[in-house]
């Protein structure tokens, strides 16, 4: 590439790519230098695959010259050279690329998906705002099917997958089949722990798994798993794998939740705010979006936990009036199956809280409608028959499951917890040991888009964005100057109280175990004490009748946005700049202002709305299919490897997420994540029992293989869900090891007994890649 009349003085070149250079293949610049008159070469690059190059000159010249290789035939694929930033050459357009795009389905998603946006902006100036919502209102079923199946046809997931491609030996392509957004590093327990366990029951769905921890694993009671078994009715989201296939039931499992919880949390919320459709929506966006909720979509169970909670509420309360004996018994099948379905989400930091929420509003609702509720003898069957068969199927459910609860309730991580409540702060979550924290959810509006200089990870940030402290000041008009004595808003508070001080002061031991809140960290209550103001919110905006004066309005306004302000920068530090410490001014300043002035109209609803976008929607990204790890070279050749002779993997090195690529190809994996310890295998390195309260916990196990005199500690604790096993050629023998991974050469470790047979090889865009077969010498003569 030859470029002239430059005839400046250049600072720096930068040379774009459209793919790195081939191997073998290097990169040569010419400069005509104009003071000395010649051409000098001024960079050369050999084997670096890289997309950019930023190359320094600091000289007058007058051309540039761009050599890629010596051979005939070398050649690169040129996007633009720019000269002091500016562009100086521009490869064009290139029509075929974009005949290719047009061809590509992705185009076509990304058109649709931004078109059916672009229509519903664009539709508020054209058509009348309260004519289109109740529109929306009407057709919201249609709606939230239509967007179901649209994504299921075109296999849209919200999935974090899309980073196996950095494993891919393709160094063109960055990242596979993102529609938008972006992967997200950070949430390792969804696309490198529970969806390749997703992907390993793609064989024959059992209860038990053969691949996980290389034995037999039951996959229904920890971390639920689809399994081709009656009892999977109580996890309905995960039926879309036994009958649509893997891709297909991916998106079933992540659209299908999120359109629920919309819609289900929508009548939920129009039953607590007497049918204000606008409250409803508001507090809708507060729940379906949040960034708690968001961050910890998959696999958590906190989306569950409050679909199935607000089915049962809405099933109830309907129940209660409903005079036909056919729906009665109807509702009364489906009570019975989101109480199992309640009860196998089996979190229960944040079951125990959230069920005296439930309670607490089911409380309220027979009160409310006791007069019209009368007891039909003829439900006595129905109610006795599906009780029965709901108790042999928890009594079934346990038999099958018993020595996997006996092993999990006996770890020393998670074990049988039994909290006090109080003050807590450890290194995982961001804390709530101190008052400032009930205002940290402004500073969840930016996690989405800049996490430098966070404290933690921005996950352990995430509340529900809450409003605080509106729940407190709307109820309190509520009571005392409207004189309203509403006894759901009053229950909702007293829990208010009995959550906070949990949170602040914590429980005399036996006060925790009758309460059953020894379950439940304190961190974890005070992400759902969030959920309750958005409760309290919602009840206590759509009862209020006082109007604040203007001036009491952006008095009282500006007062909560100075103490937001400054708590949120004792509590996220640098991160809250001054950028930051603008916008969150001027939102809360309005948002609240609008509350106080009783004005929950258009301009609240459009500001919750951009604010649950930002903060939530742009959490996890539309991710299509998951050809970005079934078409992975390594994937095909760790398979086509197992086929020819069945196994027991490894991987060894530094990185569990690289142990659960295994688990994705249904190979048995040692040390894929252990949900719970497998004893036969990791006793046999521990014949003393000297670390058995290193492994005996759910755990990522990495291992790391070393010789026989540079071992120190055999197990070596990590962090409470890690450690490392320090294994000898010895060991692998014991283990009975057949395949190992790993991105190092392992040929220094072979010996008399056992030789290192390397299979293949690659450079993938993450690490190197080798995979050794094991192959045993002498046994019998040891």
């Amino acid at each position: 590439m030859y470029i002239d009349n430059i005839n400046s003085f250049i600072k720096d070149i930068r040379i774009n790519l459209r793919k790195p250079l081939d191997e073998n293949i290097s990169l040569k610049l010419f400069v005509g230098d104009t003071d000395l008159g010649s051409s000098l070469l001024v960079y050369e690059a050999e084997n670096k695959p890289l997309y950019r190059y930023n190359i320094h000159i600091d000289r007058n010249i007058k051309e540039i010259v761009v050599v890629a290789g010596d051979k005939k035939g070398d050649s690169f694929y040129l996007d633009n050279i720019a000269c002091n930033n500016n562009t100086f050459y521009f490869s064009g357009i290139n029509w075929q690329d974009c005949f290719l795009q047009l061809k590509n389905i992705n185009f076509w998603i990304r058109f649709l998906i931004l078109l059916t946006f672009l229509i519903f902006l664009f539709s508020h100036f054209f058509f009348n705002v309260n004519v289109l919502y109740n529109w929306l209102y009407k057709k919201r079923y249609f709606i939230g099917l239509g967007i179901i199946l649209f994504a299921i046809v075109f296999e849209l997931n919200n999935s974090s997958i899309g980073l196996w491609n950095l494993l891919s030996t393709d160094f063109s392509q960055e990242q596979s089949d993102i529609i938008f957004g972006k992967a997200r590093d950070i949430r390792s327990d969804e696309y490198a722990v529970y969806t390749p366990m997703l992907f390993s029951q793609d064989s024959d769905y059992g209860y038990f798994n053969n691949y996980l921890r290389g034995t037999k694993t039951d996959v229904f009671m920890v971390y639920g798993q689809p399994v081709k078994n009656i009892v999977s009715v109580f996890r309905p989201f995960l039926l879309g794998f036994l009958f649509l296939g893997t891709a297909k039931g991916l998106s079933f499992f992540w659209i299908l939740r999120l359109v629920l919880l919309f819609l289900i949390s929508f009548e939920f919320l129009m039953l607590i705010s007497n049918k204000n459709k606008i409250i409803s929506l508001v507090g809708t966006l507060l729940i379906t979006f949040a960034p708690v909720v968001q961050w910890w979509w998959t696999p958590s169970g906190i989306v569950e936990i409050i679909i199935y909670g607000e089915l049962l509420i809405l099933l109830l309360s309907n129940y209660i009036v409903q005079k036909s004996f056919i729906k009665r018994v109807i509702m009364i099948f489906f009570i019975m199956l989101f109480i199992g379905s309640f009860l196998f989400v089996l979190y229960p930091a944040w079951q125990v809280p959230i069920g005296y929420i439930l309670a607490a509003i089911i409380l309220w609702a027979f009160i409310e409608n006791y007069k019209n509720f009368k007891f039909d003898k003829k439900d006595i069957l129905p109610i006795s028959v599906f009780s029965i068969l709901f108790i042999i199927a928890l009594i079934y459910i346990f038999n099958k499951s018993k020595e996997t609860m006996d092993l999990v309730t006996n770890t020393v991580y998670p074990g049988i917890r039994f909290e006090t409540g109080g003050d807590k702060y450890t290194e995982f979550d961001a804390g709530c040991n101190s008052f400032v924290h009930v205002f940290r959810y402004w500073g969840n509006i930016f996690l989405p888009i800049f996490n430098t200089n966070l404290k933690t990870q921005p996950c352990n940030f995430a509340v529900f964005f809450d409003l605080f402290p509106i729940g407190l000041i709307v109820p309190a008009i509520v009571l005392f100057k409207d004189k309203i004595k509403d006894k759901l808003l009053i229950m909702l508070l007293c829990l208010y109280l009995f959550f906070a001080v949990w949170c602040a002061v914590g429980f005399p031991k036996f006060l925790a175990q009758i309460t059953m809140m020894k379950v439940s960290p304190a961190y974890r209550t005070f992400v759902v004490l969030g959920f309750l103001n958005v409760l309290i919110f919602v009840r206590s905006v759509s009862l209020v009748k006082y109007k604040m004066n203007k001036i009491y309005s952006s008095v009282v306004s500006f007062i909560l946005t100075a103490l937001i302000v400054v708590s949120n920068i004792l509590i996220y530090g640098q991160y809250f700049d001054i950028f930051k410490i603008f916008i969150v001014s001027i939102l809360s300043l309005v948002l609240f202002y609008l509350i106080l002035r009783n004005k929950i109209d258009k301009l609240f609803v459009f500001l919750i709305m951009l604010i649950m976008m930002v903060s939530g929607l742009f959490v996890n990204p539309i991710q299509k299919g998951i050809n970005v790890v079934t078409d992975l070279e390594l994937s095909k050749t760790v398979k086509k490897i197992d086929a020819q002779e069945k196994g027991l993997w490894v991987f060894e090195g530094h990185n569990f997420i690289l142990n659960n690529f295994l688990t994705f190809q249904k190979v048995r994996t040692l040390n894929c994540t252990n949900t719970y310890p497998n004893f036969k295998i990791l006793k046999q390195l521990d014949e003393d029992n000297k670390y058995s309260n290193i492994y005996n916990r759910y755990a990522n196990i990495l291992m790391n293989l070393v010789h026989e005199n540079n071992i120190m500690d055999k197990f070596v604790l990590l962090n409470q869900d890690a450690f490392l096993i320090n294994i000898t050629v010895n060991d692998i023998l014991k283990l009975n090891i057949n395949y190992i991974m790993s991105y190092r050469p392992l040929d220094e470790y072979n010996n008399d007994k056992i030789k290192f047979e390397k299979l293949y090889f690659a450079k993938t865009k993450k690490c190197d890649i080798y995979i050794y077969k094991v192959n045993r010498v002498n046994i019998t003569g040891e």
